[in-house]
């Protein structure tokens, strides 16, 4: 039997983010979830792990081949949460 994935609902922001980059969850999916998780952080004065979690993000896209109009998108919504 499969291990079955949490909701995107009850993911922490490293979990969300590990299921875009592994190709589990498409981005937009799951980014008001990382919105709401990274903003949580930042008034938590985390604000350090919620950027290093979207960069992990950014990066992953960043390295795509063959990124298309959406993608582009995604990105550039992610550096808007960073900023």
């Amino acid at each position: 039997m499969g291990k079955k994935h949490k909701e995107p609902s009850e993911c922490t922001l490293a979990e969300l983010c590990n299921l875009i980059v592994t190709y589990t969850c498409p981005y937009e999916d799951v980014a008001e979830y990382l919105e709401d998780r990274a903003f949580t952080l930042a008034v938590r004065g985390r604000i350090n792990d919620a950027v290093r979690g979207l960069t992990h993000i950014t990066d992953f896209f960043e390295r795509m081949v063959g990124k298309n109009e959406e993608i582009c998108r995604d990105l550039a919504d992610i550096y808007e949460l960073i900023g």
